[in-house]
């Protein structure tokens, strides 16, 4: 029977080659006991015979086809030992060439994987809500024999395949992304049987799965991927899939590393008692300061670091900063100062610096520090506001949010109405929010709009406002009654603009007693 198994190429569904099944029908004694539950010497012993068998290339690829022949046979059993981790371990070692890699690839050993890793993270999952609902289970959850390993191994062996061509990475993303979110999601959120076994899958799968730095094709498939799994999982799990989802459509800022070298103003060096705690300082050790308080720390926060190290805390207000010999505002915000003011004087004066060069690769912004007034009256020149180039540039949302035509905003949709009906019992607004987010990108772009209009949003979204008011007596949901009324605004506008002659109230009306199968 394993040999009639060891013939058929359990990653394409379909009857191997003739000379597969000739190459390894004489070892199924062997392949037997690869698999036999009974002893693990026997299984030593036959993983080293056949790797010895398996020592040419042309058997190599024979004996693969024949053992994920078998690996489906014995996973699908469903049952914790019913797989031999030698099984795994010898089509892992075979696996290694480039050669092995394409091979694999080709007889669709990427969509065999990645059926049964959903596959067992949906088993470990049922496990352990049984566990869950049965109490007496917990005292031998530790009797579960190597939990997650399977899952840990076919998340190694889909690493391991990926690399084997860009073309294998490609249908991955476009093909099969949804299943490695679904089996993410599932295997991060177990407690009781999670290992380092799934917590070694789940670090892997978050990197096979990460499209914030490849192209728009692989972002849309992202969110088209996690859109599926919305379907699929409990919403309660998925919320920091959403927040992926939010950072593909608009990346957060990057995290500026450039530094700070303060000085004190050459005429003023008696007048202070104190010395810095560190210097130079970088840009991120401003803003993991405890005491700046916002998320774009200014020029003011800078003074007032120098202030508490020079001793004079409480007379913060007396000291000016100068960069480039010009005083500047404590208003203003560091990096501005230092894109606007301290880069352009460095490429100009220095013609080792490339136009377009990493700001953070310049040398450290110069601030002097000194007492106003000290000196006589200053003759520098004050800069008060700076414009920040970015936001100058103005962006047409339906350019800068088109991708977010990919989202499936009725799946998004139900689940929002979901989560806001619960907000009476648990104060938690978190993954309310995020998905409150993303619903608001979605909605910057008209397209967008008008599938929500047909979904019926406006009826669901006035839902969740009056849920949000009846549970907001002290004003704690602010931010989300906020955001809510701002989605709401863009499909009024939408609305209006659509049906010019009709008021906007009929369909909002329309929306509202659509009830719980508007979301759906």
């Amino acid at each position: 029977g394993t040999s009639g198994t060891s013939g058929t190429s359990g990653t394409s569904g379909s009857t191997g080659s003739t000379g597969s099944t000739g190459s390894t029908s004489g070892h199924g004694c062997l392949l037997e006991l690869l698999v036999n539950p009974h002893s693990l010497e026997l299984r030593r012993q036959a993983a080293l015979l056949l790797r010895i068998v398996a020592s040419s290339p042309s058997r190599q690829l024979c004996m693969l086809d024949a053992l994920l022949g078998l690996l489906d046979d014995t996973v699908t059993m469903r049952h914790p030992s019913g797989y031999s981790l030698q099984l795994l371990g010898l089509i892992h070692q075979l696996s290694i060439s480039r050669e092995a890699k394409l091979f694999l690839v080709a007889r669709g050993a990427v969509p065999f994987l990645c059926k049964h890793l959903c596959t067992e993270a949906r088993r470990l999952a049922a496990v352990e809500a049984d566990m869950v609902l049965d109490s007496f289970q917990l005292p031998v959850m530790s009797a579960l024999p190597a939990g997650g390993a399977l899952a840990q191994w076919i998340v190694e062996m889909l690493e391991l395949l990926l690399t084997a061509s860009n073309q294998a990475r490609t249908g991955f993303i476009e093909n099969h992304l949804d299943g490695g979110l679904e089996a993410l999601v599932l295997l991060k959120e177990l407690v009781l049987t999670s290992s380092v076994h799934t917590d070694e899958a789940v670090a892997i799968l978050r990197c096979l799965t990460d499209t914030s730095n490849k192209t728009e094709g692989h972002k849309r498939a992202f969110l088209t991927a996690a859109s599926r799994v919305f379907g699929r999982v409990d919403f309660s799990t998925v919320g920091f899939l959403i927040e992926q989802m939010n950072e593909v459509i608009q990346p957060p800022p990057r995290i500026l590393a450039f530094k700070i070298q303060l000085r004190r103003a050459p005429t003023q060096e008696e007048f202070f008692r104190g010395a810095l705690s560190k210097n130079p300082i970088t840009y991120k050790d401003l803003m993991e300061d405890p005491t700046v308080e916002s998320a774009d720390p200014t020029m003011g926060d800078l003074r007032a670091k120098v202030a508490r190290d020079l001793e004079m805390a409480d007379a913060a207000e007396l000291l000016e900063l100068l960069v480039c010999n010009q005083i500047v505002a404590p208003s203003l915000p560091v990096r501005l100062v230092q894109r606007c003011i301290w880069a352009q004087h460095i490429l100009e004066s220095d013609d080792g610096y490339a136009s377009d060069c990493d700001l953070d690769s310049l040398p450290p912004l110069l601030a002097t520090y000194r007492l106003a007034g000290v000196d006589g009256e200053a003759t520098e020149e004050n800069v008060d506001t700076i414009v920040d180039p970015d936001e100058a540039q103005t962006k047409d949302p339906e350019v800068e949010f088109k991708i977010t035509s990919a989202v499936g905003l009725g799946s998004l949709l139900y689940c929002l109405d979901t989560e806001c009906c619960l907000l009476r019992h648990d104060d938690s607004t978190d993954l309310f929010m995020t998905g409150l987010t993303l619903l608001h990108h979605c909605a910057q772009t008209r397209t967008n709009c008008l599938v929500l209009i047909a979904k019926q949003a406006p009826g669901v979204l006035l839902r969740c406002l009056v849920h949000l008011l009846k549970a907001d007596s002290d004003r704690r949901f602010h931010r989300e009654v906020d955001k809510l009324l701002s989605v709401i605004q863009l499909l009024m506008v939408c609305i209006k603009s659509e049906t010019p002659g009709a008021g906007a109230g009929a369909t909002l009306g329309a929306g509202a007693g659509a009830g719980a199968g508007a979301g759906a």
